[in-house]
């Protein structure tokens, strides 16, 4: 999720992204005006609101087309302000420009997007273009302390990528190109007072990659991430997160 500082006057929406979501009503992604140059990465972005983010980057192929994440959602969270946010989402990016991405999870706090809005739950979430534009996904919300898979799947022969999030799915009318990289991130907006997943209770992960034959497990992962929030490997495709 890339949420940006606001500015002093209203900005011109410089972009359009529309999401054909397959739920009971179609609804559009707005775009938010845009300087980032990657979703993934520790640090703050130039233009972009205070981020702490913890990062597990696997490979890239000309064959891969989803990113998959097992994971428990935390049994307690917390969000410091109520222009917070705190979410953990798997991505799949074009190797050669992470701008063009999809992004797929859950998020708890302060909602970016259209006309904002904040909630004490954790509901799924995708989105677009380096995080341009968002949309919340149809399913309600996903439960805490519970084994939940989050799914990024590219369709190449209609231009879709699938973004699913607790067994609930939505096409979203966006292409990633190939060849395609895989990575996951953990992400905290506004201040280091909220929780990253469940705080000191680390979150779990495993992860993997797919191409049009199967699933697989990742070979290896590099992490970053920015303190007080921690990522700790537990395998080649397994890592756990969390903080304060």
């Amino acid at each position: 999720m890339y949420i940006h500082r606001p500015h002093k006057s209203r900005a011109k929406v410089v972009r359009a992204v529309a999401a054909l979501l397959t739920a009971a009503a179609a609804a559009a992604i707005p775009a938010l005006p845009h300087t980032a140059a990657f979703a993934a990465g520790c640090g703050a972005n130039p233009g972009e609101a205070p981020h702490w983010r913890a990062v597990a980057l696997s490979g890239s192929g000309s064959t891969v087309i989803g990113t998959q994440l097992f994971t428990t959602t935390p049994l307690h969270w917390s969000v410091g302000a109520n222009n917070s946010t705190s979410d953990e989402a798997a991505w799949l990016r074009y190797a050669n420009d992470p701008a063009s991405s999809v992004e797929g999870g859950f998020y708890t706090g302060f909602w970016p997007y259209n006309s904002g809005g904040f909630t004490n739950g954790l509901l799924p979430y995708a989105t677009t273009g380096n995080g341009i534009a968002g949309a919340q996904l149809p399913g309600g919300y996903v439960p805490a302390n519970s084994g939940v898979i989050l799914n990024v799947r590219a369709n190449d022969s209609n231009g879709t990528t699938v973004v699913s999030v607790n067994g609930g799915s939505s096409a979203l009318g966006y292409s990633v190109q190939s060849p395609r990289q895989n990575y996951a991130q953990g992400e905290v907006t506004q201040t280091s007072s909220t929780w990253m997943g469940g705080g000191s209770a680390s979150e779990p992960f495993n992860a993997y990659w797919q191409d049009a034959n199967g699933t697989y497990a990742w070979g290896s992962h590099s992490d970053c991430v920015d303190p007080p929030y921690y990522l700790n490997s537990t395998g080649a495709n397994s890592w756990n997160n969390g903080g304060v």
